[in-house]
């Protein structure tokens, strides 16, 4: 004959004072013992394997004991022992569950009216009392009513907002929280000793933390693990290998390689620790609750006290990972565990899920911020492709000295109208006949949108429309981007550039992140963005080759793209955008759906990648001429 007892049923409290962590519990049922106000009805709501059972038991001897201990049964006399073994007919204990049809429970219902048998209180301990159908509950609901002065009825549930309101309001109700993780290693060390179970201080508080506040569960998992390893010390790793969790620095490594964007590397990781018998959905249970301990620690700075979380790595991938990369993350892990339910093939959509990690580009910076200084050399060359001149032989700034007036440039070759169309996919305009009587369209359609911020301006005159020799900008770059606009990426690149400026605090990229303040992003398509500035000056900064570089790696560390860039002076933004959205008018009326090309507007003092000559002054002017350049800065 097995005379073993589980852990959890041995250890299973007897008293109020046993109970671990539910005080505000067990000290309102014993002062309503000692007061004498017993109600007929309470309502146990909470986690499973947190006490509900089991102080409805000792409630139950409690306040049926021949001699108690105060409010405490004395567990000594045959009231109390036959509870205990179960023999007692006047604790009654009914699962819910499996006892769902009206007929069974009007059926334990008839049996209150009858009077106890060896006890003063029939007590009735309902368990998943959510699960009863309506008509169950309908039958329960006339008893609790006007229930017998003998009758008392304990009511268990982990799902309380099943339970019908009239049920709910007419019993006295207790929440149970979830068993705080100091108590609960304290008591699995106290059954440890008691059990002469060689256990590690590590192997208890990893045991406590999967058992996730339910002491029945930490009592199992203590009671498997220790028929693991019978004579050796039981360690974390052997915890790991009984419940199947991750160690903290194994998902510290497979969080790095995510955020690292490197699918190889992650994927590799996962295979290995698949191959030592985890289950997929275990594995991705434990990185959704570790994502979500990192958002914790990162926005409250709370100690959650957990096993790894005191490592350097994993304090470094705290302040590393920015909250939209982990939003992204849980959200597509919880994507796989829903997927989970509808395939066999479990490790198919978890490796999916785990690849749109690793390419979640936008949710991230492109580098870590302690690389910033390593990826950022002044003395690289950098070309952009849509600038008329392209910036080679790119030198790191130099003093100020005197060169030779540049010699007039080429100019490149016009993109053609043929190329245009083969690139630009121009959207179509639906025409309405009312849109050709009142000659207007509607711009901000969902269809037909193109949003500008144009601000007021008079007419341009023709004859300001002209070529201008001290205007060095691109109007083909100005055309593909307006043809191509995407206001909502423009929105993106808003709220990122809002930021640069702390995020480049004590680097070589702040000073270009000065540079922008006072600049709006007014248009945008998906590869390239036009800036405004108030002043004509600061257009010329920002396009001087020398900071162009700089700030497009600023941009790049900012929004996770790359992207180009020119800067505009306002007015002259104004007119070429009144003219694009008159020419857009134009052609939706007449029904044309073609690439818009615009007239090159001239703007007096606009330099872009022109060399100007430099007058040789002191060096104390130079982090002036840096900071806002030249054009700013006159000595007299």
């Amino acid at each position: 004959m097995n005379n073993y007892k589980a852990l959890y049923r041995k250890y299973r409290p007897q008293t109020f004072s046993d109970v671990v962590d539910q005080e505000h519990v067990t000290r309102t049922l014993k002062n309503s013992i000692k007061l004498g106000h017993i109600s007929h009805a309470y309502l146990f709501n909470g986690p499973r394997g947190v006490g509900k059972t089991t102080i409805a038991r000792v409630f139950a001897k409690a306040i049926n004991c021949l001699n108690p201990n105060g409010e405490e049964p004395c567990g000594e006399c045959e009231v109390c022992k036959s509870i205990v073994n179960g023999s007692n007919p006047d604790i009654i204990e009914i699962d819910a569950a499996s006892r769902t049809r009206v007929e069974q429970m009007r059926d334990t219902l008839e049996k209150t009216s009858f009077l106890p048998t060896m006890s003063k209180y029939k007590v009735y301990i309902i368990d998943e009392i959510h699960m009863l159908s309506s008509n169950s509950f309908n039958a329960l609901l006339k008893t609790l009513e006007e229930p017998p002065a003998h009758v008392i009825f304990i009511l268990c549930t982990t799902e309380v907002e099943k339970v019908i309101p009239t049920i709910r309001s007419r019993c006295q109700r207790f929440d149970f929280h979830l068993i705080d993780k100091d108590a609960m290693v304290s008591h699995l060390i106290d059954v440890s000793k008691e059990e002469d179970i060689n256990i590690s201080e590590e192997a208890i508080s990893l045991i406590a933390e999967s058992a996730e506040g339910g002491m029945r569960d930490a009592l199992s998992l203590l009671d498997q693990v220790s028929s693991f390893s019978l004579s050796d010390e039981i360690t974390k790793e052997d915890v790991l290998m009984i419940s199947g969790r991750l160690s903290t620095s194994t998902l510290t490594e497979i969080a790095w390689s995510v955020y690292k964007n490197n699918s190889t590397e992650t994927i590799n990781l996962i295979d290995s620790v698949i191959k030592l018998g985890k289950e997929v959905e275990r594995i991705t249970q434990d990185l959704i609750s570790f994502y979500k301990d990192i958002l914790v620690i990162k926005n409250t700075n709370r100690d959650l006290k957990k096993s790894g979380y005191e490592l350097d790595e994993f304090k470094m991938l705290v302040k590393e990972i920015s909250n939209d990369s982990i939003y992204g993350y849980i959200e597509d892990l919880t994507n796989a565990m829903t997927n989970y339910r509808f395939t066999t093939n479990k490790k198919l959509y978890f490796e999916l899920a785990l690849i749109k990690m690793c390419g979640r580009k936008d949710r991230q910076p492109s580098f870590e911020r302690k690389e910033i200084e390593e990826k950022y050399d002044p003395n690289k060359v950098y070309t952009n492709p849509f600038l008329e001149k392209k910036t080679e032989d790119v030198k790191p700034i130099e003093e100020p000295k005197v060169v030779e007036e540049p010699k007039p440039k080429e100019t490149k070759e016009e993109t053609t109208e043929t190329e245009l169309e083969t690139i630009i996919e121009v959207p179509e305009v639906q025409i309405t006949e009312e849109t050709q009587e009142n000659e207007e369209l509607p711009l901000n359609e969902e269809d037909n949108s193109l949003e500008l911020e144009v601000p007021e301006i008079k007419e341009s005159t023709q004859e300001e429309i002209v070529n201008d020799e001290e205007s060095e900008y691109d109007i083909h770059f100005i055309e593909e981007i307006l043809n191509n606009s995407d206001k909502p990426f423009k929105e993106e690149i808003i709220e990122k550039l809002s930021t640069s400026s702390k995020l480049t605090k004590g680097t070589a990229l702040h000073k270009f992140s000065l540079m922008l303040e006072g600049s709006s992003v007014v248009a945008s398509s998906r590869g390239a963005f036009i800036l405004t500035f108030p002043v004509v000056g600061q257009c010329n900064l920002v396009m001087k080759e020398e900071n162009v570089k700089g700030i497009v790696e600023l941009i790049k560390l900012s929004t996770g793209s790359d992207l180009s860039y020119i800067a505009l002076p306002q007015d002259l933004w104004s007119k070429l955008a009144k003219e694009y959205v008159n020419i857009y008018r134009s052609n939706a009326i007449s029904g044309k759906n073609e690439y818009i090309k615009l007239t090159k507007i001239p703007c007096p003092g606009l330099n872009i990648g022109k060399e100007k000559k430099k007058v040789e002054h002191d060096n104390k002017y130079k982090d002036l001429e840096d900071l806002f350049g030249e054009d700013f800065i006159k000595v007299k």
